[in-house]
């Protein structure tokens, strides 16, 4: 058999090629889309939860999808796609330009991560087409959920160096894969290449003479980093041979004496965390860690390790022929454990990319299925996280987890947020209102879920209005109002006492589109007279018809309607009633609005009616229906003699 072809029992790919073609031609399509619309448009939101849902498919079985992009062909998962197709291609092309090499995305991305991505990618093409000279790009500002690494096509005089040997490079690289296992972030690292770069500059020309050790060159550090990176990879592979006292004490020695060698405080710091990692302990392997040890104790080669994946137990839980229930409870119990840990360490945390790391381990828990155990696991957390004084964070928390609720099939955002608010005090629902108004309004009253939404109208509703001046600034900046995303159906007209917090909404940038939702409800079930005959001849785009309305969600849960709201109603029916079609004269809410002049009589109500009563066309024929002419004959005699204004 050739080599060029593989054994006919080598495994395939898990990944189904149509997965990987769907996955990248969406890719495209959130770009390509990007491209000619701006964000809050429908088409790209569209777009961007087409590709949120392949991402979900082919990141079903791990935190994230990696993209490898080597010239015209992708890699996704082991399965090598070139680029054959106009998408695909255009795709690359945009790699190439940019100088992409690896995408990462987290598989429980947020939807305004996606959007900034797309608005990244293609703010720095125009700016790399808009270029005069050869420029490098740098992919910068995206969200931790999001990681690009860079091509390398350039390298500077001053990183050649002619006396360090051919083999340098290699072993930094080990270091910094060492360094990585390790623990350490991608900051830390950073900060470890820079000051290794520093040093091999200073220290290639001359040697490094250290107290207690004789004179070294730059060369002979880097060979024992290696030895000792090595080592620690090999270790922690679970094979391979321990690392040399001697080569940890030399270097803790070195670079402990290098201390005085540079002038900076970060560098110092990046000296002492890598002496620090130097000597942790679990880099030495332990004597009677040996698989001979482990023989000897009748030890398997798995008892050894220390990281088990649920993958990993249903294959036991198969090869022992346990009971598939049992594997469930283990996978639930384990996802409980990890949701636990999760919301804790949020109230640990304060380094600010310690605590995006535990959001973005969070986002991830939530993007698989939760059952009643998780759920009550997230609600005890979060509510710990609220307590007094709570955590600064808490506010975006609650957002990134009724963002990612809000597309789950098991539990979605609404009962999350009415189980919270139920055993929260008004003052935590406080700093939460614009958070949860905003969620109302992206989702709306769904007929699964009107009850929750009315619950959660009453809930919000307990907190002071006067009390959310800030919350309603913050409001402004998210998804519903700054994007115009406001659902179809947001107002329940029987939770009364709500409508001073949609009165609220009125004073934000859309107010006109909040209002036409407000009037549409209480058109279809009006809860008293005064908005039955004052809701369909109400303009939205008009602001005397705003301030209406806006005094109307005031008074109404008092049912009281001052003179003043009368005197502004009467002059809207006044001005609006003539100008209705007479197609729609027929229209029942006529005769009630009509028959409620008596109660908002103004300067021209009399003379109105009497029109509706003796207004013909040809003459003879009337242009007001019957009922409108009857209720309007009702009515004068009932109007006062003096009108309220």
């Amino acid at each position: 058999m050739s080599d060029r072809h593989p054994p006919p029992d080598r495994e395939q790919p898990r990944l189904p090629r149509k997965v990987a073609l769907a996955y990248l031609e969406a890719f495209h399509r959130i770009v390509k889309i990007g491209t000619y619309y701006p964000e809050g448009h429908v088409a790209l939101d569209r777009a961007a939860h087409l590709f949120q849902h392949s991402l979900q498919t082919v990141a079903e079985a791990r935190k994230s999808a990696v993209v490898d992009i080597r010239g015209r062909s992708f890699t996704l998962e082991d399965q090598e796609i070139p680029a054959t197709t106009p998408a695909l291609t255009e795709l690359a092309t945009l790699f190439d330009d940019l100088g992409i090499g690896r995408v990462e995305i987290d598989r429980a991305v947020p939807l305004k991560d996606v959007l900034q991505l797309v608005r990244t990618l293609l703010l720095q093409r125009a700016q790399l087409q808009g270029a005069k000279e050869f420029t490098k790009v740098r992919i910068a500002d995206l969200p931790q959920s999001i990681r690009i690494v860079s091509r390398e096509f350039l390298i500077d005089e001053a990183a050649i160096v002619v006396e360090r040997g051919s083999d340098d490079g290699q072993n930094l690289d080990t270091v910094f894969q060492a360094l990585e296992k390790q623990g350490l972030n991608r900051r830390q690292i950073a900060q470890c290449r820079k000051l290794l770069d520093l040093l091999a500059q200073r220290f290639t020309a001359q040697p490094i003479r250290t107290k207690g050790l004789p004179a070294v060159g730059w060369s002979d550090v880097g060979k024992i980093l290696a030895r000792v990176a090595s080592g620690a990879l090999q270790t922690g592979e679970g094979g391979g041979r321990a690392v040399s006292h001697n080569d940890l004490e030399a270097l803790s020695t070195i670079f402990n004496g290098l201390q005085d060698e540079v002038d900076d405080q970060e560098s110092r710091d990046t000296i002492n965390l890598l002496v620090s990692v130097f000597n942790r302990g679990h880099l030495v392997k332990k004597p009677n860690a040996t698989a001979e040890g482990a023989a000897r104790k009748g030890l398997r080669p798995g008892d050894m390790g220390t990281d088990m994946t649920i993958a990993d137990i249903h294959a036991f839980v198969r090869e022992h022929g346990m009971a598939g229930g049992t594997a469930v409870t283990v996978a639930q119990l384990d996802r409980c454990d990890e949701l636990a840990i999760v919301v804790q360490l949020l109230r640990l945390c304060s380094d600010d990319e310690a605590v995006g790391d535990v959001r973005r381990s969070l986002r991830d828990l939530l993007a698989t299925s939760l059952p009643p155990r998780m759920v009550d696991v997230l609600i005890k957390g979060v509510l710990d996280l609220a307590e007094p004084p709570g955590v600064p964070h808490l506010q975006q928390t609650i957002a990134d987890i009724v963002e990612q609720l809000r597309s789950s099939e098991t539990f979605s955002s609404l009962p999350f947020l009415v189980m919270l608010c139920r055993r929260l005090p008004i003052v935590a629902i406080a700093r939460l209102w614009a958070t949860i108004i905003n969620e109302m309004l992206l989702v709306g009253r769904s007929a699964e879920q009107r009850q929750l939404f009315a619950e959660l109208a009453r809930l919000v509703a307990a907190v002071p209005v006067a009390t959310v001046r800030e919350e309603l600034l913050r409001l402004e900046e998210m998804a519903a109002v700054k994007g115009r995303r406001i659902a179809t159906d947001i107002f329940d007209s029987e939770v009364k006492e709500a409508y001073p917090v949609y009165a609220t909404l009125l004073r934000t940038s859309t107010k006109t589109a909040i209002a036409a939702r407000l009037l549409q409800g209480l058109g279809a079930t009006s809860p008293d007279w005064f908005i039955a005959a004052l809701a369909p001849l109400l303009d939205p785009s008009r602001q005397e018809h705003l301030q209406l309305l806006h005094a109307y969600l005031q008074a109404a849960p008092r049912e009281q309607f001052p003179t003043p709201l009368r005197i502004l109603a009467g002059q809207v029916v006044v001005e609006r009633l003539p100008q209705v079609d007479e197609a729609a004269r027929t229209e029942p809410w006529l005769v009630a609005t009509i028959e409620a002049t008596r109660e908002l009589q103004v300067e021209g109500t009399r003379e109105l009616l009497e029109r509706i009563v003796s207004e013909k066309k040809m003459v003879v024929v009337p242009r007001w229906p019957a009922a409108c002419r009857q209720a309007a004959a009702q009515t004068l005699p009932r109007l006062k003699r003096k009108p309220l204004g």
